[in-house]
């Protein structure tokens, strides 16, 4: 089984219906390829990780490496490991329609998300440097 962990910054065009064409893109690809990770966009960045073979790890991070929808991209981790962590997640997105943004505020999903990271279990350097990251995100866009 082999792990990689990169971020990267969204372009500042970056549209909704890029979000759900990635979404949509790497929901096919990864169930075919059993790639499973997890993504984070969140204030212009993605952070993500992705676990499988590392045939197709690569093949991946190589046309992730061409998307032209971020820049800045900076591979933190790549490696192998034992066995799988994200079983069964290929990819997860949820769409807040606006009676729950109206209740759900940014720092309310940020503490949420902060706590998350911190309980989680973190078995692999890579699963370490993937909510280093996550935390790094957040912390840097309340200092704004």
């Amino acid at each position: 089984m082999y792990e990689l962990v990169y971020s990267s910054v969204a372009r500042n065009n970056l549209e909704l219906s890029d979000v759900y064409e990635i979404l949509e893109k790497s929901n096919k690809i990864n169930a075919v390829t059993e790639i499973t990770g997890c993504l984070l966009y969140h204030k212009g960045q993605f952070t993500q990780i992705l676990e499988g073979s590392e045939e197709k790890i690569q093949e991946l991070y190589s046309r992730i490496e061409q998307d032209q929808r971020h820049f800045d991209l900076k591979l933190l981790y790549a490696g192998h490991k034992n066995e799988r962590i994200f079983d069964n997640w290929t990819m997860a997105f949820m769409e807040l329609d606006n009676i729950q943004l109206g209740d759900i505020s940014d720092p309310f999903f940020e503490n949420n998300l902060l706590l998350f990271s911190e309980l989680t279990d973190k078995p692999t350097h890579a699963v370490k440097l993937f909510w280093e990251k996550v935390r790094q995100i957040i912390m840097e866009s309340n200092s704004e």
